[in-house]
């Protein structure tokens, strides 16, 4: 009998630790109504001890390839406005890939973030933001606040805490839909357990944020982090600035090595995560996705750009790889790349058709001048639209090529959007009716000779002339 109890007992203690240390989550019942592309929440811990958040779950409009991304901030949300940026006290603590699957009916979620190990202290607030790339949903809130508890924890959602919109235009009163997970942050002891470096990327694009992690590490309070990069995996090791979380979100242009130093502040012991080598890709193929989600309606006819004279029809998919009928087609891999001095100026000219309708569309185009993989740099906008023009026309301009253009094959992006606004046309993410075409350029040499500007007639006869300029 006496080992019966035993065994009873035993079985009743590993089942109570393992509610103690298990994983809690706090769901919220809102009604799947609205979305954009972010929402902020406040999480408050009433816990004695820390609680360290491992997982978001919330819902996508959209079906396919999507990125999640949290951020924090480690006060409580309590205002009119929202714009969420580093500027204004917040950070990034992941961001993560994963395939959507639509839903924009029920509060189901599904998972978006996990691994995460952002440590909320015992008695902190701290406020949240979930954005998506693509078609993030929530909910339009009636005036108030509302609670969520589970866990010694609160999901506060409401009035000047919870806003929808953009990272960049926050909309008051909109709730989060989805949940939020926890567990138990006990006190770190003796050496701590630093495990291996880790990304879900690898290679990386130039200049394309990743997100690094410590797999198989133990998390706990009272843990002290800083994030070291080296070009070697023997060093020497520098402190990358301001990287004191369980995770950072690099970017780099070169291969590089990093590590995590992980120190229990009551023991002052210390290990170093196992370093990892992150290479990086090539900018050619490393640029951001484009294209329109229907194929109706304008329809990108005709690029032309000193040597390069492309057209294209409706309903046949371009050569290149990732191309899709009247969304995106990439022409690098067919149409020759014309070859473009630095300082010198070349006509550009886009003709615009239709595959349905007649709409007001709008036209820009870039170019990777210093071949890093983006086409958000200053003066690589090479051409723009001065208003909406409605239904079928040809757009014609200058492209100046900047003296400091590196030489070498690198990328242009030709957009056209049916929209009646310059802002929303951009070179990268989905619009719904157009087309996006990317081409080849190859940046040359600066010519010995610059090109004429601003010509002036000296002198002229039926056989000859003088100019200047």
């Amino acid at each position: 009998m006496k080992a019966r109890i035993n065994l009873v007992l035993s079985v009743f203690a590993l089942f109570f630790v393992g509610v103690l240390n298990g994983q809690t989550s706090i769901s919220t019942n809102f009604t799947n109504n609205n979305g954009s592309s972010i929402i902020t929440f406040n999480f408050q811990n009433n816990n004695a001890n820390d609680v360290i958040i491992t997982e978001i779950a919330s819902v996508t409009g959209t079906t396919g390839a999507n990125n999640a991304t949290l951020w924090y901030k480690p006060t409580a949300i309590n205002q009119t406005t929202m714009v969420v940026s580093t500027a204004n006290g917040w950070t990034q603590v992941a961001t993560q890939p994963f395939t959507g699957v639509a839903n924009t009916t029920t509060n189901i979620g599904q998972p978006m973030l996990t691994g995460l190990n952002l440590i909320v202290p015992a008695g902190a607030t701290y406020g949240l933001c979930l954005s998506l790339t693509s078609s993030l949903r929530y909910s339009t809130l009636t005036a108030g606040t509302y609670p969520f508890t589970a866990g010694g924890c609160t999901l506060i959602t409401g009035t000047d805490i919870g806003f929808g919109g953009t990272l960049t235009s926050g909309i008051n009163n909109r709730g989060f839909i989805g949940s939020v997970s926890f567990i138990s942050g006990t006190a770190c002891t003796g050496t701590p357990n630093a495990g291996t470096t880790a990304t879900a990327v690898n290679p990386i694009c130039p200049s394309v944020p990743f997100n690094l992690t410590m797999a198989n590490a133990t998390f706990s309070s009272g843990l002290t982090y800083q994030w070291q990069s080296a070009s070697s995996s023997i060093g020497p090791w520098v402190n990358i600035l301001g990287a004191t979380s369980s995770s950072y979100l690099a970017t780099q242009t070169v291969d590089t090595w990093y590590q995590c130093i992980v120190t229990c502040a009551a023991t002052a012991s210390s290990s170093t995560s196992t370093p990892l080598l992150v290479t990086t890709n090539g900018f050619v193929n490393c640029y951001c996705t484009s294209g329109a989600t229907s194929a109706a309606d304008e329809e990108i006819l005709n690029v032309t750009l000193s040597t390069l004279n492309n057209s294209s029809i409706c309903g046949v998919v371009a050569p290149g790889p990732g191309s899709v009928v009247s969304s995106y087609s990439n022409f690098t891999t067919a149409v020759a790349a014309p070859i473009l001095a630095p300082g010198v100026f070349y006509p550009f000219s886009v003709e615009i058709g239709t595959c349905g309708g007649n709409f007001n569309n709008w036209t820009k185009a870039w170019i990777d001048f210093n071949q890093n993989g983006l086409f958000t740099d200053p003066g690589e906008l090479v051409y723009t639209s001065t208003a909406a023009t409605n239904g079928p026309h040809i757009e014609t301009g200058v492209v100046a090529v900047p003296p400091t253009a590196t030489q070498g094959i690198t990328r242009m992006r030709v957009v056209n959007v049916e929209t009646t606004v310059t802002t929303g046309v951009n070179p990268c993410g989905t619009y719904t009716w157009g087309e996006t075409e990317d081409y080849f350029v190859q940046i040359a040499a600066p010519p010995t000779c610059p090109q004429p500007t601003a010509v002036n007639i000296v002198s002229s006869t039926l056989n000859s002339g003088t100019i200047d300029w």
